[in-house]
């Protein structure tokens, strides 16, 4: 199995990035000696996965969460993944607060969330959540007792997504649907410079469709349906900014290029940004953006077959 190096992320600047943008001290979650993180893309899935891992753990996401928007009680793909709970026995891995369950109108709801406090939270507003991760959940559990299991930005989280995709696989029923959804790495959020929370300990993994079909492939499962978000109308200034950027450059060399740039090259990067911004705005106005880029997210639903 061949991987090919896409970036490489030096660990004293994301050091410095979390603690300027976030107030968030991610030292003690580095591995010992770690100076530069590598992005790779495996050739045959087209995964690409950072290294060594850089995990965020409970303390980590719960300063995050208190940043406004950080967890959101809607996102577009709940109306999506809603279609198949109805009246089903579901379980959300990584359910936040457990807001889904309010649009599921599922006959049982079961929410995993590793956040102490986003359990808390969600116990006093009446929602079935408890602290673990699928694994842990399925060690002490009977598999292949969920309708539909459910997984909201949470794939690009794990440092392990094909083993986190086998266990959703085996607490699912025959003909049970796994849905799931992530940042589309085709969408605008890919080309976007130095990102950090598209990075560790944030972002282990970045996604395509294609990686999603192969990794799905791997686990068992079927791809039913693929669902492309337009760029959201909150998000076409922040894409307009990021296509500027990438003019002049093929968008998969702009992908590859824009994952880290060093201080000349963001510099260079901006003003040409600046340059473009009236011209990007006149666009925008057009609805040029929304069809010149895909969106955030990128839903996907999984049908595991019966055994034969």
């Amino acid at each position: 199995m061949q991987k090919k190096e896409i970036a490489a992320i030096p660990v004293p600047w994301l050091w410095r990035a979390y603690k300027k943008q976030y107030g968030i001290d991610i030292g003690r979650l580095v591995p010992p000696g770690t100076k530069t993180l590598r992005l790779l893309e495996d050739s045959e899935t087209g995964l690409r996965a950072f290294t060594p891992v850089l995990l965020g753990d409970g303390p980590f996401y719960e300063a995050l969460s208190r940043f406004e928007g950080y967890y959101q009680k809607w996102k577009r793909e709940y109306a999506t993944a809603a279609h198949y709970t109805t009246g089903k026995s579901i379980l959300e891995i990584g359910c936040g607060l457990g807001d889904f369950a309010e649009l599921a109108q599922a006959r049982h709801y079961l929410g995993l969330e590793i956040s102490e406090a986003s359990v808390e939270k969600a116990k006093k507003l009446g929602r079935n959540t408890i602290l673990s991760t699928p694994e842990d959940y399925l060690s002490q559990h009977r598999p292949r007792q969920f309708d539909v299991v459910c997984a909201f930005q949470v794939l690009e989280h794990v440092p392990a997504p094909i083993t986190f995709i086998k266990t959703a696989a085996e607490l699912l029923r025959d003909e049970g649907r796994f849905i799931l959804s992530v940042p589309n790495d085709e969408g605008f959020i890919g080309y976007a410079p130095n990102n950090i929370l598209n990075m560790p300990p944030h972002h282990q993994t970045r996604w395509t469709a294609k990686t999603i079909a192969a990794v799905a492939e791997k686990a068992g499962l079927e791809i039913e349906a693929l669902i492309f978000e337009m760029v959201d109308a909150i998000h076409t200034s922040f894409a307009s900014r990021i296509l500027s950027g990438a003019v002049f450059l093929p968008l998969s060399i702009a992908q590859n290029q824009h994952v880290y740039l060093s201080p000349l090259k963001l510099f260079a990067y901006k003003v040409k940004r600046a340059a473009l911004r009236p011209v990007m705005a006149r666009l925008a106005q057009n609805g040029f953006i929304e069809n010149a880029l895909k969106g955030h997210t990128l839903t996907a639903v999984l049908r595991k077959a019966p055994l034969e």
